[in-house]
């Protein structure tokens, strides 16, 4: 296990045109993200999700404002029940409470992208950390470094102000975290560093790169509800990069990485891994999806100037 130095990996300016990511390599390259890429891929999932969570948000909130309007009628002896039930009606069938429910699913996505950012940064910050102690030939123990994560997350909270149901799932992420760090011996190598293929023309940012039991493996960090078809395509993407780089010398490494470990520290304190097989059907899928995406940039080109020139 050779040391390697953290400089050697670097990260490119971001940049956004239409809301869609890219990388700044230099002036005359300047590349898709390969999640930016999948987006064009359809999403199956997420309908039936958005549908199952608003049935049981409009569940939950049936019974908090039927609770309310029984409270009340025993409160007040309130005798107009025919009156109460047309009451209770309007709370339950009106627009602001149809657009209340038809939004829960974002507000509680939203809500998860931000518990899910936070547990990166700090892991991020905690693998920055490691690796300055690596120099000096120190390394975090297991009970340090649980301490290091309890301190980092009370200063979050005090900072940032955070709820304690906030509180709680962020522990939850860095807890499965520090679990699957001791389970597997991990040694990090480099942290959220950007890799770039010249041959196909996307770019893309790796969580971490590390030894898991002794083997350099690429690792992609997910806080979501699970781990999906569509992360093989993305971390297939950032292997091939990152090869590329190495054979071409813009980046030194210890040999071809032929590893891929997706780890999901989910909010609820579980923890699911996947070691991504089949890379080169991967890699096919999402170079299809590549085209695909640039074949529609040039369409949604065409269209905008058609456009301008028609109300000219």
């Amino acid at each position: 296990m050779n040391s390697m130095n953290q400089t050697n990996f670097k990260t490119y300016q971001r940049t956004e045109w239409d809301r869609k990511r890219h990388y700044k390599i230099d002036d005359k390259r300047e590349y898709p993200s390969s999640t930016t890429i999948l987006s064009v891929k359809d999403k199956p999932a997420l309908p039936p999700w958005a549908a199952k969570f608003t049935a049981q948000y409009a569940s939950d909130k049936n019974s908090e404002i039927l609770s309310k309007y029984i409270g009340d009628n025993k409160r007040k002896k309130v005798r107009d029940v025919k009156g109460m039930l047309g009451l209770l009606k309007n709370d339950i069938t009106g627009e602001e409470y149809i657009k209340d429910c038809k939004g829960a699913p974002w507000r509680m996505s939203g809500e998860a992208m931000n518990i899910g950012s936070t547990a990166h940064a700090i892991i991020s910050e905690f693998h920055d950390e490691e690796l300055k102690l690596r120099e000096h030939d120190d390394e975090f123990g297991s009970e340090e470094a649980k301490r290091w994560f309890d301190s980092m997350i009370e200063l979050e909270k005090k900072e940032k102000k955070l709820n304690s149901e906030f509180v709680r799932k962020l522990k939850n992420c860095i807890g499965s975290f520090l679990e699957w760090r001791e389970d597997v011996h991990f040694v990090i190598v480099a942290s959220e560093f950007t890799v770039y293929s010249d041959t196909n023309k996307y770019a893309g940012t790796i969580d971490a790169l590390g030894y898991i039991n002794g083997v350099l493996t690429l690792i992609d960090y997910k806080t979501s509800s699970g781990i999906w078809p569509e992360h093989d395509l993305q971390t297939v993407s950032y292997l091939d990069a990152l090869n590329e780089m190495y054979q071409r010398n813009q980046i030194k490494i210890d040999g071809i990485v032929e590893n891929i470990q997706i780890i999901n520290f989910n909010k609820e304190g579980t923890l699911e891994k996947k070691n991504v097989q089949n890379h080169k059907e991967a890699l096919d899928l999402f170079l299809c999806y590549k085209n695909a995406f640039v074949a529609n940039q040039i369409w949604d080109s065409a269209t905008k100037m058609t456009m301008a020139k028609n109300n000219q």
